[in-house]
């Protein structure tokens, strides 16, 4: 209200400059007010930390980000390894649009709390591979379009004596170890889950030939099995 009012006593026509320790420098929001031919009005010192120094005697429509967002193309963008969403709304005097004031909102936090539930909603807390459910969601979605693919279903022989012996800590690393080697496959070559336990199902993506099936699978077992080594664990399983 008070920036709007200042805006409105100038009429729109210079930089706001507000005397003293403006109050608005010192939020976490940016604050970017434009004229109707896209030059800057007034801007805090947030919108500096953000995009530099922007002249004030540009276009911003031109400029490289800014003029993405303002066109409308994007309500959120990454900057400096933060989340920032968007608000673009007119400023009007007597209903005459004499410019427009943009909010730029960290919305970080927001964005990571929103992925760690996505997360828990679709994902194994073990070894972050995908959970049964959104598992078959993804391969009914992926067979709605391509009717190619092959399903392979891993069940760990003795698993159980790991745990037994050797305690849950290391069963768990046994089960994260097979996880690294199928994320290590990209989502348009292979689909994984873990299925519970010591069972794991993977889909691969387009490929029915045995010829092709066989190699690749075996080259995933003997990986497996030096990933193990590598760790000190080939003496668990076999």
């Amino acid at each position: 209200i008070l920036l709007y009012f200042v805006l409105v006593k100038y009429g729109f026509l210079d930089t706001v400059t507000l005397a003293g320790e403006n109050v608005l420098d010192h939020g976490n929001e940016g604050i970017l007010v434009i004229g109707t031919d896209y030059h800057i009005l007034y801007h805090n010192k947030k919108i500096d930390e953000l995009f530099g120094d922007v002249p004030h005697d540009i276009d911003l429509r031109a400029h490289e980000l800014l003029g993405v967002i303002l066109a409308g193309k994007t309500k959120a963008l990454t900057l400096n390894e933060r989340v920032y969403e968007f608000v673009l709304e007119p400023l009007k005097d007597s209903g005459v649009e004499q410019g427009k004031m943009l909010w730029i909102h960290d919305a970080t936090e927001h964005y990571e709390s929103m992925e760690r539930v996505r997360e828990i909603a679709t994902k194994d807390p073990l070894t972050k591979l995908y959970n049964r459910i959104h598992y078959q969601d993804l391969i009914e979605k992926y067979l709605r379009w391509n009717d190619r693919g092959t399903f392979v279903m891993i069940d760990m022989d003795d698993f159980k004596k790991v745990n037994d012996q050797y305690g849950h800590q290391v069963g768990d690393d046994v089960l994260n170890l097979f996880a690294d080697i199928l994320k290590g496959y990209t989502e348009q070559q292979i689909l994984a889950c873990r299925m519970g336990g010591d069972e794991f199902s993977f889909f691969i993506k387009n490929e029915t030939d045995e010829k092709v099936l066989g190699p690749m699978i075996q080259k995933m077992m003997e990986d497996y099995q030096k990933l193990l080594s590598s760790h000190g664990y080939e003496k668990y399983t076999s």
